[in-house]
């Protein structure tokens, strides 16, 4: 039987109130976390004291995470009151089959700044950019709904909106998208090149006018393979 609280949980959200009840099924209730741990988390070394839904205190310490494996997942060590346990959390997409297979071939690596990933788990609900777009760093790309609270996500790079893997616009659809931590969300690429006369970025290389301020563009490849681009 469901309390009053989910109840009208339900009443007003249905399906994020079932995510709440099911997290917290799993998981216990995250508002005994203080906010900033619950949003971002712990560094090896660091410790969080709170209270478990019975009221019992706890004190837990982060001991180390493990690098992430094959199939997505970090070891997390953690001393919990006096009992030390092993956690494995699913922080990304698994490794290819045909990139193991291959040593010489690399998989994407999160810190990569031209590859936006989720953060968290959570509901992509506004995206900001489309293909071909330019951003500047800092600039926010899309917003994710957790828990019912928003983050938004910025480019960590100037750079062009190369390809969106996934999207949402629930100001229109009324609809959001389930993502998952560590999933790429926007792929960026460096900016062509840029007009010699206003300096603003050019969108694609073989551009004949710069679309900023009209200036007819000459384009010549150097030697080392980059476009260089001058005045006609």
């Amino acid at each position: 039987e469901p309390t009053d609280e989910e109840f009208i949980m339900y009443l007003n959200q249905p399906a994020d109130a079932l995510k709440t009840i099911r997290f917290r099924d799993k998981f216990g209730n995250p508002n005994n976390l203080p906010l900033d741990i619950w949003f971002e988390g712990l560094k090896p070394g660091e410790n969080a004291t709170f209270t478990d839904t019975k009221g019992k205190p706890h004190q837990l310490t982060l001991l180390n995470i493990q690098p992430q494996d094959q199939k997505g997942q970090v070891a997390v060590r953690y001393l919990l009151d006096s009992e030390i346990m092993l956690h494995a959390a699913q922080v990304g997409a698994p490794i290819p089959d045909s990139v193991a297979a291959n040593p010489g071939t690399s998989a994407p690596s999160p810190a990569d700044p031209f590859l936006v990933t989720a953060p968290m788990n959570g509901d992509l609900w506004v995206m900001y950019v489309k293909e071909g777009d330019l951003v500047s760093a800092g600039e926010e790309l899309f917003n994710i709904s957790i828990m019912k609270q928003e983050k938004a996500v910025p480019s960590k790079i100037a750079g062009m909106v190369k390809k969106i893997h996934k999207t949402a616009d629930f100001k229109h659809t009324k609809q959001m998208v389930p993502v998952k931590a560590g999933e790429l969300i926007v792929e960026l690429c460096p900016v062509p090149a840029r007009c010699g006369k206003c300096g603003e970025a050019l969108p694609a290389p073989e551009l004949r006018f710069c679309p900023h301020c009209g200036t007819l563009l000459d384009i010549e490849t150097e030697a080392h393979g980059e476009a260089s681009i001058s005045l006609v």
